[in-house]
């Protein structure tokens, strides 16, 4: 079964080697009890440890029914400790924790067979152990516990047994029973032993192995005695006979006698010295049952085995024996496992914070925190965006408020809904009570509202023309108000207001009240008692401005009539522009609109424009002209005169005084009476006073600073070509034209610099001309509605138009999510620093636990178990921590949480969710946790796994 071929094995110790085995060749048969012998460091513990797999030779080899160790992982040792080999120590090596069952049971188990308890109970009966199955093992003596080992190491019923020094511990009757029990087992199985005892050696020893200094000095085998003659007289050998003591020698005895004193060649010696037959009988291995003599070994031949007899069982620790085992740990260091446990808590706690930060969606609170608010119309805007590039590459967008044309309203409604609300650019008006009945009374109306079939109606009906409603908000103010006919809330036609435009229209309209609208319930927040506290004022004001509150309806059929009367909130023609600057020669090239750089740019600039030439002088055309609007223009001028004048300073103080006379402080001019700021580049004058003094300060330009004169013509012709005929600039518009050019290469030109940005959109400004629509209201009477308006905004339409929402709640929301976004990188350092600091705790633990269960290692990877297995026993060690703290934790994060966000809601006045916490962040807190636990296991339980059992086992 068992070979061992040019065994090696040579350990070095203060840079001294010394042979350990030295050439060991051996081999076993399939039973028998076989004796190492040596004196102390002989090699026989060496022996029996690299023969169990517990340690590697330096070279040669072991073959273990026919298959060879060369080819052995650490994984296939284990598999063959755990198949076929079950181990006895001097030291029992039981483990305290576990029962008699369970211990027996354990080796059992490794094997993946199921609990056997019909054959533990055999086996406890055999060694005299009946009925001690539940009793804690270190409640036992070391006689029992003894026994304890052999039960376990019989229970997988191995083929070896292999016994290091198992007498050593007990007294001579125990040795002796222990010794008994081994030679019963030897019948069916190999049975190896280590031992210094000559005599149990040769009493009950079928084959003795001796060695000194790593080499096999003598190898002896048993050899069987005859059949005994009589009950009294045995044959140990042809020449030796073995009569019992205190015999009557029949007459067949005596004829045996005669026959051998006969046939002997030399002189016979028939003693009944007690002493002389012991030594005798030593001398020659001649057993008291008279089983035969000790004769040098002939190497038993080994069979062939097949596949099937010499497979190996992978071991498999029961998962309930490994949490045992690991939880065990904890009682043993309860202080550092209380710390290690609050120290993990708080770092996961903080890394449940920081989940719960990242999983915020700025997007989704403002829809949920609305929702809860109550609004049931939500404000939105149009904007289009505007993108930038400059010389540097640096690309970023703006975006400006447009208004909503018929073109743009019907996509929007496509978008929202037919109940979505647009309101008309009717400006600013105030409802005035004609017949007072005490003080005036007013209140201000934002917008107006397309009357018909979308309104729900709480008294009265839609306008008809020349006809107005009211919300319901408004018609309780005018009730607050103690207008005429407060009192009659039912008669609504008879009450009769007063319509005035906000920006001081002259005349005005009469209309009736044909009936009050539902609005937000918003207003019902404020009870008009005046008790609210500053941020609940605050929310009420927000609410009128954002809500659908401060409204009222018309009959679409009258807005041409209102518009009239009340007048446009903005009447100027709005283009979307693509525009490049550049600083070299102060100029800025800008598309108007689908007509770009044709004959009529002119006629784009609007009808109130007026454009002049650089000297002052109207122009009527700007074929092939760079306009540029006043200030651009008034600007420049300015800015690099300053410049020149600057320079100028030290060659030419008189030039200095010339200019000083006309320009004080650089920006205010004496005798043109008006001011620029600098900072902010805003200028205040009127088109014919700037005209003349803009005369007035080229003159003195072309007259007293030449160059910068120059530098305005470098303006005309730039990179040595002409770009335009005249330089204009312009009243009445805010951006810059270039007519009658190419572009293209307008652009090619200027980005030949360095400082030139541009700016560009795909916005259609033809589709905005006749727009009438400031403002929309979209119904939000659902969450999942209110998400998608919100969602909306994030999204650019493929003409670059944008919504905005409009609303306090949102605005606040964004404030504060850019503040979440910064702790949210703060909260992830500061949870992965305090994930590292768990790890190395529990790695710190972990390290430790396993120094005080090198016992429990040792006992395990000599029963068969894996560096699998022994990973189990911590990992479970540290589930133990990680269930305690992963549940603790959530619980903590989800208080924190609520917490946190109770209060900063409470601050704002509305629901706020900075923390998400739900069953990602509980995951995630369990993920870590788990993550975690495997890393700090996994790298102290590997550095120890690596290590070769027999290292474990000298712990022992």
């Amino acid at each position: 079964m068992l070979q061992t071929k040019n065994l090696t094995k040579i350990y070095k110790a203060n840079g001294v080697s010394v042979k350990a085995l030295d050439d060991v060749t051996l081999s076993f048969g399939d039973s028998g009890m076989c004796f190492i012998l040596g004196k102390s460091g002989s090699g026989k513990s060496t022996l029996l440890n690299v023969c169990g797999g517990l340690d590697a030779p330096d070279s040669g080899e072991i073959i273990i029914k026919n298959r060879s160790s060369k080819d052995f992982s650490q994984k296939d040792f284990d598999s063959y400790r755990n198949t076929y080999v079950g181990f006895i120590f001097q030291e029992y090596n039981v483990l305290n924790e576990f029962s008699v069952e369970d211990n027996v049971m354990l080796a059992l188990e490794l094997q993946g067979k199921p609990r056997d308890k019909a054959t533990v109970n055999q086996l406890l009966e055999m060694v005299d152990l009946k009925g001690m199955n539940n009793r804690k093992s270190n409640t036992l003596s070391g006689g029992q516990k003894q026994r304890v080992a052999i039960a376990r190491a019989l229970v997988k019923n191995p083929e070896i047994i292999m016994a290091d020094e198992p007498t050593g511990a007990l007294d001579s009757n125990t040795g002796k029973q222990v010794f008994e029990t081994l030679k019963k087992l030897s019948r069916d199985k190999l049975v190896v032993v280590i031992s210094h005892d000559r005599e149990f050696a040769e009493r009950y020893g079928d084959r003795i192995i001796e060695l000194k200094d790593g080499k096999v000095v003598s190898d002896v085998t048993r050899q069987a005695g005859s059949d005994k003659f009589t009950e009294t007289v045995s044959q140990v050998n042809p020449s030796t006979l073995l009569i019992r003591s205190g015999s009557k020698l029949s007459e067949e005895d005596i004829e045996k006698i005669r026959n051998v004193v006969e046939n002997s060649k030399s002189d016979v010696i028939i003693t009944s010295d007690e002493n002389g037959v012991e030594e005798y009988k030593k001398s020659r291995g001649i057993m008291d049952n008279g089983g035969g003599s000790f004769v040098n070994t002939v190497q038993p031949q080994q069979r062939q085995y097949t596949d099937a007899e010499s497979k190996f069982i992978r071991s498999s620790l029961p998962l309930r024996h490994a949490a045992r085992i690991g939880a065990s740990g904890i009682k043993l260091k309860p202080v550092r496992f209380a710390f290690t446990l609050l120290l993990s808590i708080i770092s996961f706690v903080m890394f449940g914070m920081f989940s719960c930060l990242m999983f915020y969606n700025n997007e989704t609170v403002v829809a949920n925190s609305m929702y809860d608010y109550g609004w049931d119309y939500v404000r939105v805007n149009q904007q289009y965006v505007e993108y930038v590039k400059d010389s540097s590459s640096y690309e970023y967008a703006n975006k400006y408020p447009v208004s909503f044309s018929d073109y743009h309203a019907d996509k929007f409604m496509s978008k929202f809904g037919d109940e979505t609300l647009i309101v008309a650019n009717l400006g600013v008006g105030a409802i005035i009570p004609l017949t007072p009945k005490n003080d005036v009374y007013t209140k201000n109306i934002n917008g107006w509202v397309d009357g018909s079939g979308k309104l729900e109606y709480i008294y009265g009906k839609p306008p008809a023309q020349n006809e107005i409603a009211i919300s319901e908000y408004l018609y309780e103010c005018i009730l607050t108000g103690n207008l005429e006919g407060a009192g009659n809330v039912t008669d609504y036609n008879n009450l009769t207001l007063m319509i005035g435009g906000a920006y001081n229209y002259n005349g005005s309209m009469n209309v009736n009240v044909s009936g009050v609208f539902k609005c937000d319930d918003i207003y019902k927040k404020w009870d008009g008692s005046g008790n609210q506290d500053r941020q609940e004022m605050a929310l009420i004001s927000s609410c009128r401005s954002d809500a659908f509150l401060n409204y009222a309806a018309i009959n679409m059929a009258d807005y041409e009539k209102f518009q009239e009367i009340l007048g446009n909130m903005d009447d100027r023609e709005v283009y979307a522009s693509s525009t490049i600057t550049t600083s070299g020669v102060g100029a800025t090239l800008t598309m108007l609109g689908a007509e770009l750089f044709s004959a009529n740019t002119f006629a784009k600039l609007g009808s109130s424009a007026t454009v002049y030439d650089i000297s002052g002088n109207v122009v009527t055309s700007t074929d092939k002209a760079l306009v540029m609007d006043a200030r651009s223009m008034y600007t420049f001028v300015v800015y690099n005169l300053c410049d020149k004048i600057i320079d100028k300073t030290l060659k030419d103080g008189e030039l200095l005084a010339k200019y000083e006379s006309v320009v004080y402080d650089d920006v205010t001019y004496s005798d043109l009476g008006y001011s620029m700021s600098e900072s902010s580049g805003r200028i205040n004058y009127n088109e014919e006073q700037f005209v003349k003094d803009y005369k007035y300060l080229m003159s003195f330009v072309q007259e007293n600073t030449p160059d910068l004169w120059n530098l305005m013509k470098v303006s005309l012709v730039y990179n040595g070509q002409v770009i335009a005929d005249k330089v204009c600039f312009s009243f009445g518009v805010q951006t810059a034209a270039l007519g009658g050019l190419d572009y293209d290469k307008c652009v090619q030109l200027f980005k030949a610099g360095d400082g030139w940005m541009e700016t560009y959109s795909n916005f259609d400004s033809s589709k905005i001309v006749d727009a009438k629509y400031s403002t929309a209201f979209v119904k939000t009477n659902t969450k999942e509605k209110m998400q998608t308006l919100v969602r909306s905004e994030q999204f650019v339409n493929e003409d670059d138009t944008i919504y905005s929402i409009q609303n306090f709640i949102k605005a606040q929301i964004d404030t504060i999510g850019g503040l979440v976004a910064i702790l949210s990188g703060v909260f992830l350092w500061i949870g992965i620093v305090m994930t590292v600091f768990s790890m190395l705790l529990l790695f710190n633990f972990i390290t430790v636990s396993i120094n005080a269960k090198r016992k429990e290692i040792g006992i395990l990877r000599a029963l068969g178990a894996s560096g699998k297995d022994v990973f189990k026993i911590f990992l479970s060690e540290s589930a133990v921590i990680v269930i305690i703290c992963s549940i603790v934790s959530a619980i903590l994060t989800g208080v924190i949480s609520a917490s946190v966000n109770a209060n900063i809601s409470a601050n704002l006045g509305v629901t706020f969710s900075m923390f998400t916490f739900g069953i990602v962040p509980v995951a995630m807190i369990f993920g870590i946790a788990i993550v975690t636990a495997v890393i700090s296991t996994f790298l102290p339980v590997w550095k120890n796994a690596r290590k070769r059992p027999v290292e474990a086992i000298r712990q022992l």
